[in-house]
């Protein structure tokens, strides 16, 4: 029973983690927008070849 008790305190080093999501998602969100950008751009020319 002792151990579920600390089960809870658990989520406390989960808390930590929440920023470091964020902070990763920063690092990761430029990087897909750069790489969509070209996408996109490669996208649009290819629908105009399709007209």
């Amino acid at each position: 029973m002792g151990h579920d008790d600390e089960s809870p305190a658990q989520p406390e080093p989960t808390q930590p983690e929440e920023p470091q999501t964020s902070v990763h998602a920063q690092t990761v969100g430029p990087k897909p927008a750069t790489s969509n950008e070209p996408d996109e751009a490669a996208d649009r020319t290819l629908e105009e070849e399709s007209r």
